[in-house]
């Protein structure tokens, strides 16, 4: 069975799913302001050092990061209990 040290830290992974909303609204906004600017299919051919994929891979490691650092801080901890008859 797993216990945890600190299961109050665990608290904090409700922080991780924030942190995807914020990025996505972050990133639809700035979809919306390119638009202002012309159409994204005339503008990606103009900046081809900007990759579609990169943003939510970066994303994506760094959360599953910050969730595996709160799980770390909360100090898991089990073992197999012997049962003795």
């Amino acid at each position: 069975m797993i216990s945890f040290a600190y299961p109050y830290f665990l608290l904090l992974l409700l922080l991780v799913p924030a942190f995807a909303l914020v990025y996505l609204w972050n990133r639809m906004r700035r979809n919306k302001g390119l638009r202002t600017f012309g159409n994204l299919g005339v503008l990606q051919p103009l900046m081809p050092w900007v990759s579609p994929y990169k943003g939510p891979v970066k994303i994506s490691i760094e959360l599953a990061a910050l969730a595996f650092l709160i799980i770390a801080l909360a100090r898991p901890w089990g073992g197999v209990k012997d049962e003795k008859n």
